[in-house]
Formats: C-alpha cells, structure tokens, sequence
C-alpha cells in the first residue's frame, strides 16, 4: 500500500531543554509571559533531575509486597510519566 507518511519522524530525538528554550518563538513567547528564561532552565532542569532520580530508585528497589495491595503493584513514584513509567 503506497502512502504519505514520513518514516525519519520515527528517527528524530527529542529536543533539549537548551535547544527549546534557544527556539526564536519559544523566546518571543516568554518574553511576553514575563518568564525568566534562566529561572525556568534552572527549574525545568531541576524537575528532570527529580524524575530522573525517582526511576532509577524504582528501578533498583525490590519489589515487595503491600499489605493492601493485591496485585503486587508498587505505587509510582513522584515525578514519574504516566502509568508510572521510567523512559
């Protein structure tokens, strides 16, 4: 089946926060919101590092088992993507 979509979508990576918060619009939009763009790198940078820090101590603790949970499931950690995934 022939079609149109664009397969190097699939290839491209995720931008940094350095290279949205350098983007000309991102900036323009800032500067109209009033936001300071070092505050919010240094609060943006802050977040990932939580969230970074949260999967790898999910990641590394045993699984034990809550008294009132019947599946066996851990409760996410905060800062964790949803459904309490680590990418």
């Amino acid at each position: 089946m022939l079609g149109c979509r664009n397969e190097s979508v699939w290839y491209q990576r995720e931008p940094t926060i350095s290279e949205i918060l350098s983007d000309s619009m991102v900036r323009a939009m800032m500067r109209a919101d009033g936001v300071d763009p070092v505050t919010l790198e240094r609060e943006l940078r802050t977040i990932a590092e939580i969230v970074q820090l949260d999967c790898l101590a999910l990641r590394s603790s045993p699984r034990k088992r809550e008294p009132n949970d019947k599946n066996n499931q851990r409760t996410a950690p905060a800062g964790a993507g949803i459904n309490g995934e680590c990418g």
